[in-house]
């Protein structure tokens, strides 16, 4: 092979030297531009013995190495497999699942007595092959295994999270990458949403190419807005990958968005459209937009209020809103059963006294607003007090 690495290599493997060769074989992979079929060929020879129940199979790196460390070198050698062919990774991949599997068993075998211990040293590292090697599948349209993996996936991050115990931020991104899989083709808009931007919470972006972060923008965006319990889209908004929306054919689904987060009636009117891009949309989706949108915009204009004026007319809130007269006291209704408002409606008088607001995400303009309301509020309080001390009697 004419790669100077590859001897390098094949040299500190000689000389047992094998953390050596687990950075080399990580090096390489992330910057040679070239990968051969014979160099990837060599690589998991070093990784999987060809007989895993030989005791010359000691000598393989998966036996010398930290498991997680093992497994994450095997997931860059699936990824090279996959450009060529997504069976042959889905194949390494139970190859190196079997033998990691083989080698916790055999340890387990020898100290009985830490067969726990043992198994938990493992596990993260089980766990991420069969949660990658699940999303390879479920890309090939071999979904059956994906919700099991991802109930075990989800069991454990909780059971270490009760135990204050830390869960490597590999398994996170390749539990989440294939929720994200799973829950868009179910077409479940909050867990969707929920899964995504946990992803994005542990994967760079400088790690995701620019279309993919466009379309996983524009997926999070659609999950945002569909999303009958989403009722706060600043985590959104104002998350960096919504940045490769600008200047492509979906910015107004970024707009749109904007606008369900203003409470923007017309600019909803206006946006809208862009959601039947792909195709039109049915009375019953219009319907549920609408009604989210309405509900959007009865909490910010309650949001918005001044500290010392909680009361709203109806009539204000039909105007706002958009509605008829005969749904205010149904969208007020809605709003407090979602918990987007509380407070107390007085059907005789028409009106309602606000007690809060849920809370939102805010950029600088939003904070800027709140400061404001802060300095007004605070200029009333100042004022009382000079009232009330005017009015006590001079000693």
């Amino acid at each position: 092979m004419d790669y100077p690495e590859i001897k390098d290599i094949q040299t500190l493997f000689e000389q047992k030297l094998y953390y050596d060769v687990y950075l080399k074989i990580e090096d390489f992979l992330n910057t040679s531009t070239s990968k051969s079929e014979q160099c990837l060929q060599y690589f998991e020879n070093l990784l999987i013995p060809e007989n895993i129940d030989s005791f010359g199979a000691r000598d393989a790196l998966g036996y010398n190495v930290h498991s997680l460390e093992y497994a994450i070198l095997c997931l860059k050698i699936s990824e090279c497999r996959k450009a060529a062919s997504v069976g042959l990774a889905i194949k390494f991949l139970e190859k190196a699942l079997e033998f990691i599997t083989s080698i916790r068993t055999n340890a387990q075998a020898e100290r009985e007595t830490q067969a726990d211990e043992i198994a938990e040293q493992y596990a993260q590292a089980e766990l991420v092959l069969k949660t990658n090697q699940a999303t390879l599948k479920f890309q090939q349209n071999v979904t059956d295994e994906a919700k099991d993996v991802l109930r075990e996936g989800a069991e454990y991050i909780a059971t270490k999270k009760i135990q204050n115990k830390v869960v490597d931020s590999e398994l996170y991104r390749q539990h989440y990458y294939l929720a994200m899989f799973y829950y868009r083709k179910s077409a479940e808009a909050t867990k969707y949403l929920d899964v995504a931007l946990s992803y994005l919470m542990y994967t760079s972006l400088d790690t995701i190419d620019k279309k993919v972060q466009m379309g996983l923008a524009r997926d999070i965006t659609h999950a945002a807005i569909y999303s009958q319990d989403t009722y706060n889209f600043g985590k959104v908004l104002f998350h960096p990958i919504m940045v490769s929306l600008e200047g492509t054919n979906y910015e107004d689904l970024m707009k749109l968005m904007r606008a369900f987060d203003d409470g923007d009636m017309d600019s909803f009117e206006k946006y809208k459209g862009c959601l039947e891009r792909d195709g039109p949309l049915s009375d019953s989706q219009k319907k549920t937009l609408e009604e989210k949108m309405r509900l959007m915009a009865l909490m910010i204009m309650c949001w918005k209020l001044d500290m010392n004026q909680r009361v709203v007319n109806f009539r204000n809130i039909e105007q706002n809103c958009k509605i008829s007269p005969d749904k205010v006291e149904i969208a007020l209704m809605k709003a407090m059963s979602k918990g987007l408002i509380e407070g107390s409606v007085d059907q005789v008088k028409q009106r309602v006294t606000i007690s809060r607001v849920q809370p939102r995400d805010l950029d600088k303009a939003g904070i800027s607003a709140l400061i404001t309301k802060l300095d007004d509020w605070m200029g009333s309080v100042d004022k009382i007090t000079e009232m009330y001390d005017a009015s006590l009697p001079v000693s």
